[in-house]
């Protein structure tokens, strides 16, 4: 992690762009808790002076009615802060989360897989949930920066007249006294800044070392526990592996809270101890002056708690300092992972639109291995993808079938070779222009908790008549005439108690749908019914092939027989294709790895 020395300037620039109100409210909300207890000190020794001076009860009456209306006042104001503080504090969150997320989604594809950055997001996460590293937190140092400040100006200003009461002791001038007396609280409070510094840096660095061990773990299990799809597997086939899981996160836990409060036992044990020292000689330092009649009885009342108060006020500056030096860490980890660099070069040629759809893709020479790994998924691969053809990649699970495919739509870069669309190479393409010409129903596809309509519109506005149409085409039809509410029915029961639950068949043909729907020159099947058994999943192969009409298709699948239909198959072996031709052509190919997977699979659906 690159350390910013300017984060903090960095991270208030962000308020301030982003909920300027927020800072203006914390600043306000401590000066005006800061002046509270001063209206009380200020009146406190007049009210007494005038008792003892025997002034009329009218005069102490005011300043009893003055203390009382001073403080409503002051009372009414920050309880008007407070509740504009937490809307703002909300409204800055929002934006925060609205703005990570979108960071998630802008990110190149290979930097969400990579485990770096899934650590940086959960130290992120941990950080904000430890409480003491984040935004509010940042609020909250500059709100007691600010009462901190006015508390000192203010107890100053009230307590002067202790420091030129001259009174003198065992020789040493009375000026010599108030010079001793302040640097010593001076240097007892620096030794408290300075641990408490220490224990917030040490405690941030804990939380992000142990973060990655734990924390992980914790919301994995969160996860697993709140999502109600889990529920099944977990109670027919036991809850030891989720028990186990959580035996050693709350054993993780509890050893992390154990250190985190043996750090904060320490570190905060001083500063208290030295904040009984200060109180002690304040006391000390206002009696010896009220003993030897250098000050009043009122201003004893005055004196004590205004220089009370006054380093009180230190303490504030110093938690606040030390507290936004550690926030440093929080700051770091979250604009670094805000401003990471994608990587990808992203393309500027606008892409040509053909409405014949004659766009012809070619691999030339192509390999590749993931980053941070030395063995290639991909080796040499030159293949052309004629325009309108059906192409079949067929291979064992592991042959680099999918990665294929994430090449081809550029979630990947090549490590060596081109990738070419009508000759020129794919990473010229204005890549979100290039991304337009694909459909693609991946294995692992995923459907969203939000209207059936938007599911397969992929989008909130949709053509309700195209969306019927496509969900016809793929079989669902009959089962959106059973629905109440039609394609505003969300799916699933995470946000809506109504919401629709289907099966894993019905989701495929929601997702083979949205493919539809998208009307693009390119429409890629990567095993997305795979579930399913060899002779269902040819019938939907065959029955989406009829479909996409004169489209580009390029259909995937470890099952020899689910593309036997197409006229251009290429078998994947290893990272290599290894053979091309028709179903036909390569059954002829007695020693070929597809006739050997042919016979291998066969015997499992030929009737």
């Amino acid at each position: 992690m690159n350390k910013d020395k300017n984060v903090i300037l960095k991270a208030y620039k962000f308020v301030i762009s982003h909920e300027i109100m927020y800072l203006f409210t914390s600043i306000l909300g401590g000066i005006f808790t800061a002046i509270r207890p001063f209206v009380t000190i200020y009146y406190s020794r007049k009210i007494i002076n005038a008792l003892i001076l025997g002034n009329e009860r009218e005069l102490v009456l005011k300043y009893i009615l003055l203390t009382i209306g001073f403080n409503l006042i002051l009372s009414i104001l920050k309880s008007v802060l407070d509740n504009r503080d937490e809307y703002y504090q909300a409204r800055l969150y929002r934006k925060l989360e609205m703005e990570k997320n979108q960071k998630v989604i802008d990110l190149d594809y290979e930097f969400i897989e990579k485990e770096d950055t899934q650590n940086m997001v959960q130290n992120i996460e941990m950080l904000e949930n430890n409480g003491n590293h984040s935004f509010r937190s940042l609020m909250y140092a500059t709100y007691i920066f600010s009462h901190g400040l006015v508390t000192i100006i203010l107890s100053i200003l009230l307590s002067k007249g202790v420091f030129m009461a001259e009174a003198s002791i065992a020789g040493i001038s009375g000026r010599n006294v108030n010079i001793i007396f302040m640097l010593f609280i001076i240097i007892i409070n620096t030794i408290s800044f300075i641990a408490l510094a220490k224990t917030n840096t040490r405690l941030s660095e804990y939380v992000i070392g142990y973060s990655n061990d734990v924390f992980r773990l914790y919301a994995a299990y969160q996860f697993l526990s709140v999502d109600y799809k889990s529920g099944k597997d977990i109670r027919i086939y036991g809850k030891k592996l989720p028990q186990k899981h959580n035996k050693e996160m709350s054993e993780g836990l509890s050893e992390m809270y154990k250190v985190v409060g043996k750090i904060f036992g320490i570190g905060n044990g001083i500063p208290s101890l030295i904040s009984n020292i200060t109180i002690g000689a304040i006391y000390l330092y206002v009696g010896w002056k009220a003993i030897i009649g250098a000050i009043t009885i009122g201003e004893i009342v005055q004196y004590t708690a205004a220089i009370s108060i006054l380093f009180e006020g230190v303490n504030n500056i110093i938690t606040a300092i030390s507290s936004t030096v550690a926030n440093k860490v929080y700051f770091n980890e979250l604009f670094g992972f805000l401003e990471l660099d994608g990587g990808k070069y992203m393309g500027s040629i606008p892409m040509e639109k053909r409405l014949d759809n004659k766009y012809g893709i070619e691999f030339k020479n192509v390999s590749f291995k993931y980053p941070g790994t030395e063995n290639y998924v991909l080796k040499d691969i030159n293949l052309k993808l004629n325009i309108g053809e059906r192409l079949a990649i067929v291979g064992m699970n592991g042959s680099g079938k999918t990665t294929f495919i994430k090449l081809l739509i550029r979630l990947y870069d090549p490590t060596e070779g081109q990738i070419l669309l009508n000759g020129i190479d794919i990473k010229n393409y204005d890549y979100d222009e290039y991304l337009k010409i694909f459909s693609v129903v991946f294995q692992d596809f995923k459907l969203f908790s939000f209207g059936l309509g938007q599911n397969v519109g992929a989008t909130v506005e949709y053509d309700e008549d195209r969306v019927l149409k496509c969900l016809n085409e793929v079989g669902f039809d009959r089962r959106v005439d059973t629905l109440e509410r039609g394609l505003d029915t969300p799916l699933y029961r995470d946000f809506d108690e109504k919401g629709l639950e289907i099966s894993g068949g019905e989701a495929q043909k929601i997702a083979m749908a949205r493919a539809i729907y998208k009307d693009r020159p390119f429409i890629i099947l990567d095993e997305p019914t795979a579930a399913l058994d060899p002779i269902s999943e040819f019938e939907i192969y065959t029955k989406f092939d009829e479909i996409v009409g004169d489209k580009t298709a390029i259909y995937i699948s470890h099952r020899l027989s689910s593309c036997r239909f197409c006229d251009d198959i290429v078998v994947f072996h290893e990272g290599e294709i290894i053979q091309r031709g028709s179903h036909e052509e390569l059954l002829e190919e007695s020693q070929g790895k597809y006739y050997e997977l042919w016979n291998a699979q066969a015997k499992y659906y030929v009737s």
